[in-house]
């Protein structure tokens, strides 16, 4: 069984935390588009 340490797993997370919320920014802004593209758009 590996040795799992909480403190170990916050500390990573914690650095990576930009990357995150950058990837979580990026992916939100394809989402937007994709629905003004489809779905945002009047039919005449």
């Amino acid at each position: 069984m590996w040795d799992f340490d909480i403190g170990r797993t916050i500390g990573i997370m914690a650095r990576t935390m930009p990357f995150i919320l950058l990837r979580m920014a990026v992916y939100f802004g394809i989402t937007l588009a994709v629905i003004a593209g489809t779905g945002g758009t009047q039919a005449a």
